[in-house]
């Protein structure tokens, strides 16, 4: 699905999304307009489905009943939030064919309710990465192997880290934005290069971990400890 909404976002920039709007003919802007229209529509679903990956790996860390509950209401929690982000987009405006045409009459939100959608759904999926990437480090620390095998998996655990920092920068970016601007493709064009590379840690984030017997090999070639169970010495009592 994130190759669908790459190449969505890639035939946008060809048809003049960056560009001054001085450049962009009435014709590209109906089809930019369409594009991320489409593109924003399967987009929250990337980023769903990924932290969905995320969950069911986390599902194996533990068994206790609490534990798979937390999880599962997350699961639910992410799919509540892309059926309503497709919700509010499709609601935005009357008709919907408004979204990238200009239609006599049509009904759209204001630039404010726009705001306030934007942060709002920002911020849901920044505590969740943040949610994602902080919930398995109790396990691993928890875990009987050597400290640097731990580092390596903590590491690779928290690259949900970088895609809550690329959330933060693009609520910065919609803060900073002029919503009055004329020049709207290319003041635009950030916004959705950070919302691209969001998705692209939260898919590497879900990813990365199974990278880490390939990581433990080439460690162990420059010389680092080989990754073992840490044998623990019992103290014991003298009859």
């Amino acid at each position: 699905m994130e190759i669908i909404v790459s190449s969505l976002f890639v035939a946008a920039i060809i048809e003049g999304l960056g560009r001054h709007n001085y450049y962009v003919t009435l014709e590209e802007k109906v089809d930019i307009f369409r594009l991320l229209f489409v593109a924003s529509i399967l987009a929250p679903w990337v980023s769903c489905l990924a932290r969905i990956s995320m969950a069911l790996m986390l599902l194996q860390f533990d068994s206790s009943a609490l534990w798979r509950v937390t999880l599962w209401a997350a699961i639910g929690f992410q799919v509540a939030v892309a059926f309503t982000s497709e919700l509010a987009m499709l609601l935005s405006c009357h008709p919907i064919r408004a979204m990238w045409d200009d239609v006599p009459n049509a009904r759209c939100w204001t630039p404010q309710q726009i705001a306030v959608s934007t942060y709002m759904f920002s911020g849901v999926t920044m505590i969740s990465d943040l949610a994602f990437a902080i919930m398995p480090l109790y396990f691993i620390w928890g875990m009987n192997r050597l400290l640097v095998e731990r580092i390596l998996v903590s590491v690779l655990m928290a690259l949900g880290l970088c895609a809550t920092t690329a959330v933060a920068v693009k609520i910065y970016l919609a803060g900073i934005s002029d919503m009055t601007n004329p020049d709207t493709y290319r003041e635009s064009l950030r916004i959705y290069l950070w919302c691209r590379l969001e998705e692209y840690l939260l898919i590497a984030a879900a990813c990365v971990p199974f990278l880490k017997s390939l990581v433990e090999r080439n460690l162990k070639r420059i010389g680092v400890a080989e990754f073992a169970h840490v044998t623990m010495e019992l103290n014991s009592f003298s009859n």
